[in-house]
């Protein structure tokens, strides 16, 4: 209903203003980033950036809806196409979306359409996501963010599970790899080789705000 009544307002503003109300595409940022801190001076940069687009204010994000492509947007945001059912209003759930799994993940940007399923486990109730991740990772699920084994795990799945290049990468001797990984796979209570069971590894680290492909283990 916020975003719809922002959709509403900056319609508004755009008519009495004679702008361009035929938006193709919104966006999401995250409010108080760069140099200065503040959701005004988030949008007031914005405003700079793109003076004819409209920006507004959603629940902590700062909102834009543009008739033109939005490129150089602020680190963590989301984008989305207006096109489509629910136009304006759907645009920029998407882009709120978007934004709000890029934040999880610590990435520069997110398509809100993308975006979706992320945005679905995000949202579950806090109770089922503990769940899920302790019945999937077992002990890694409660070891400290930055434990060896379990960012091990993340760039073992980032590399496609390949021995030699995770061994190169980590610059450390196969041997070191094979124990650290034979470690995993007694602690996890699933198979990494069954594609159902890898994917829920995958997701499950995915709500602990591990990206698959920049873990750097030490």
């Amino acid at each position: 209903m916020r975003v719809l009544q922002a959709v509403a307002d900056l319609t508004a503003r755009a008519q009495r203003s004679g702008v361009d109300v035929r938006f193709r595409w919104a966006a999401a940022a995250p409010v108080g980033v760069g140099p200065t801190a503040g959701s005004d001076s988030t949008a007031l940069r914005l405003r700079r950036r793109y003076p004819a687009a409209l920006i507004g204010e959603v629940d902590g994000w700062a909102v834009i809806l543009s008739a033109a492509p939005l490129d150089d947007l602020p680190p963590g945001s989301g984008t989305a196409g207006t096109a489509g059912a629910g136009g304006a209003g759907a645009g920029l759930r998407r882009a709120i979306g978007g934004a709000a799994v890029a934040a999880h993940l610590g990435v520069s940007s997110m398509d809100g359409v993308a975006a979706a399923p992320f945005r679905a486990l995000l949202s579950l109730d806090p109770a089922d996501r503990d769940d899920f991740v302790r019945s999937t990772l077992g002990p890694l699920g409660r070891t400290p963010t930055d434990d060896d084994l379990t960012a091990t795990l993340v760039c073992y799945l980032g590399a496609g599970r390949r021995r030699s290049a995770m061994a190169r990468l980590l610059h450390v001797h196969r041997h070191t790899l094979d124990r650290r990984l034979a470690q995993i796979d007694q602690l996890l209570p699933v198979e990494l080789d069954d594609p159902s069971e890898r994917l829920r590894v995958e997701l499950a680290l995915f709500l602990l705000g591990r990206h698959p492909t920049g873990a750097q283990p030490k």
